[in-house]
């Protein structure tokens, strides 16, 4: 299990690479970013990744209110990004394949947020609920409506079930469906797209090849993302 400062660390860092981002995009925004889909989209990916990693340094909080408003920024930012790199790719492939741009930034927006809102407010329909700091040693994810007082041994372990069932559908389905579909669009594209169109234009061969590897990055963004997730659960 991952310890409270280096839990705060590793959101240190990653926020000082979306400030990155950010800061770049705003001070270059004429010459980076105006009338670039791609550079928009890695814009606001940065904006929702910084929010969660506010989120994160505030460590393993104590307070209820604290511990569910972090629960609830965290998964709310961790899904939306998720998304926004699987909208990357979607955007890549379709404009390599069929040479035109499949949505706009605000079209995409429109979906990506209010559907995220949507999976936001799942949990409470099954009677869980954000929060489950465990007093300051862990951080904000799902608990139980009402706390974790029980009648007997069966109704803990049922209770505790149901909990660990609603964190597993909220986080680690959509992030594997997520990585899945990221995955299946790069293999077509870099194994049966790709080549029929190299060798229609062979000048094209090095822009998509970036653009491959521009997935290939963002993939493993999510897959890191993954790792520090199970490790210090």
């Amino acid at each position: 299990m991952i310890t409270r400062d280096a839990w705060i660390g590793v959101n240190a860092i990653s926020a000082i690479g979306s400030l990155a981002v950010i800061i770049t995009g705003i001070v270059f925004y004429k010459q980076l970013v105006r009338k670039k889909v791609y550079m928009k989209m890695i814009m606001i990916l940065s904006f929702c990744d910084i929010l969660s990693d506010i989120a994160g340094m505030t460590g393993f909080p104590t307070s209820q209110s604290m511990c569910q408003t972090q629960a609830v920024v965290m998964m709310y930012c961790f899904r939306t990004s998720w998304l926004w790199c699987v909208f990357i790719t979607l955007t890549l492939y379709w404009q390599i394949k069929y040479n035109k741009v499949l949505l706009t930034v605000k079209q995409m927006s429109l979906f990506i947020f209010p559907f995220d809102i949507l999976l936001l407010c799942l949990p409470f329909a099954g009677g869980v609920m954000y929060g489950g700091c465990e007093n300051g040693t862990n951080f904000g994810g799902l608990a139980l409506s009402g706390g974790g007082h029980y009648s007997s041994l069966a109704e803990e372990i049922s209770k505790v079930t149901r909990v660990t069932i609603w964190f597993f559908c909220m986080f680690f389905v959509p992030l594997i469906i997520y990585i899945i579909i990221m995955m299946t669009l790069s293999w077509r594209l870099y194994f049966l797209d790709l080549p029929k169109l190299q060798a229609s234009s062979t000048s094209d061969g090095d822009v998509y090849g970036g653009l491959t590897a521009v997935q290939v990055c963002l993939e493993l963004w999510l897959l890191l993302y993954t790792a520090v997730v199970i490790f210090h659960i």
